[in-house]
């Protein structure tokens, strides 16, 4: 329990270190201007760039959120970020949950994939469909989210769709994570514990289910934060080419194209993206903790010690 409560600490700690940096780096950004007229007004516009996101004040970092949550208008409009466009917090909000909404079909597909790859690999043995499986990761590892995402639509029909779009994300990862759980099932196969019950007769796949598969998931669980990090990366390229929305994605990248007019947008999204990751990192190992017994052992002993 103290090691889960101290990652529990170290994690939550990594948000608003990143806040931090994100907003550090993004007030240093030089302002650029495309000719020489503009450009004389640079320097005023710097500080009053510097001015309205705080940079001289120690708490600087947090100017972005205060002004997002701050109350609303007379008129009953919400406070806003950015420019040209502005984002207000409802807005934010529903992107914010088109992103996860596609983010969390993807994983669930990549685990889904995962499982019928490593599961498929270990019952076919070294049977020539196996080596056919075997190039898969070749295969999914070259092609980029953005390939596959152009032969979605030019040949699927409602291509336009979270579920489509998140099917698109998790090829990757799910041939990734299904590697990753085909390894540790391989080895979990060939222990004494596998070998004395294929010799009572049990059936290859039951004692893969029943035995196998729960000794070798916390490999997988270990893959999973990584992955994550990997898939919504990969949504913010369909949420563009294939869905055609403004998700939280694609508004994170427009705001680091467009730089100095959507700082603040930059880091309220950065430091949202890192929440969601330690959010998923701590999922996992609490997960971990549930079907690993192993993992559970250590902590009571580390409890008692």
């Amino acid at each position: 329990m103290r090691r889960l409560v101290g990652r529990l600490a170290r994690d939550l700690l990594v948000i608003p270190l990143t806040a931090f940096l994100v907003y550090q780096l993004a007030v240093r950004l030089p302002l650029v201007e495309d000719n020489d007229a503009k450009s004389r007004g640079v320097a005023d516009l710097a500080e009053k760039l510097r001015a309205r996101l705080g940079a001289d004040e120690a708490l600087g970092f947090l100017r972005p959120w205060q002004r997002l949550f701050g109350a609303a208008e007379a008129d009953g409009r919400l406070p806003t970020i950015g420019e040209n466009p502005a984002y207000d917090r409802a807005r934010l909000g529903e992107a914010l949950a088109g992103s996860l909404t596609v983010g969390g079909l993807a994983l669930g597909f990549a685990l889904c994939i995962a499982l019928l790859f490593a599961g498929a690999r270990v019952l076919l043995g070294g049977r020539r469909a196996d080596g056919a499986l075997e190039l898969l990761p070749t295969i999914a590892y070259a092609l980029p989210s953005f390939v596959v995402t152009v032969l979605v639509v030019r040949f699927v029909e409602d291509a336009a769709n979270d579920a489509v779009a998140a099917a698109v994300v998790s090829i990757g990862p799910g041939v990734f994570l299904g590697a990753v759980l085909h390894d540790a099932l391989r080895l979990e196969m060939e222990r004494p514990y596998a070998r004395v019950a294929l010799a009572k007769g049990r059936s290859r796949l039951g004692v893969l289910v029943k035995h196998a598969l729960q000794n070798a998931l916390p490999s997988l669980l270990d893959a999973i934060p990584p992955v994550a990090t990997a898939i919504l990366a990969g949504s913010f390229v369909v949420e563009k080419q294939l869905l055609n929305r403004e998700y939280f994605g694609a508004i994170y990248v427009d705001s680091a194209l467009r730089g100095q007019a959507q700082i603040e947008v930059m880091v309220v999204a950065t430091t949202t993206f890192a929440a969601i990751l330690v959010l998923v990192s701590l999922a996992a190992e609490l997960v971990r903790l549930l079907v690993d017994p192993r993992r559970r052992s250590a902590a009571a002993e580390e409890a008692n010690s």
